[in-house]
């Protein structure tokens, strides 16, 4: 919801000029990334909160404050992306059709086939989670999508930015599930 939200945002400040919102969009993204890297995950068994009376609460409940802020920094890194893709989306559009000369039809293909790849990419997502952890599922696919788009505009070719643009979403979407599975995870660790 507050990616969602905070994408419609950015959205409407697609009226700063090309090279303004580009450098937003990459500075936003910047941000997030800083944003998420302190959180550590624990890689142990899961230990369910005891309800007995003797034991320590003031342990449960400075767990419970570390979880929320987690959960605060995944909020402010669902912002920042959203607002970084609002400002973003827009123009990709324009760079394939301007910079690289290719019809409408041509931009909805790549586009079509970008949504198809993320479709299929975001059911990785539990393969890179056992691999690498939930927080690195979230961090090593977000550095790779955000490499592919700035390397979009830079493409000289049709078939090298679609390919970035490729490789883009699909990244971007298969670190959605494992964010949301840490946020949960964090989300019961309180109750």
């Amino acid at each position: 919801m507050v990616s969602g939200t905070a994408s419609a945002i950015g959205a409407l400040l697609a009226n700063l000029s090309y090279r303004d919102a580009f450098y937003a969009a990459l500075a936003l993204s910047a941000v997030s990334l800083f944003v998420v890297l302190p959180i550590r995950e624990e890689h142990r068994p899961k230990q369910r909160v005891n309800d007995d009376p003797n034991t320590n609460s003031k342990a449960i409940a400075q767990k419970v404050r570390r979880d929320l802020t987690y959960i605060k920094r995944f909020a402010i890194v669902g912002a920042l992306n959203g607002t970084a893709q609002g400002l973003i989306t827009p123009f990709l559009p324009i760079i394939f059709k301007m910079v690289l000369h290719v019809s409408n039809g041509v931009v909805g293909d790549i586009f079509f086939i970008g949504g198809l790849a993320a479709a299929f990419a975001s059911l990785t997502a539990p393969v890179l989670s056992r691999i690498f952890g939930l927080r690195d599922a979230i961090i090593i696919p977000r550095v790779i999508s955000t490499i592919a788009l700035i390397l979009i505009p830079f493409s000289t070719t049709l078939y090298l930015a679609a390919i970035t643009y490729v490789v883009y979403v699909m990244f971007r979407v298969s670190s959605l599930a494992p964010q949301q599975a840490l946020m949960m995870e964090l989300v019961g660790r309180g109750q």
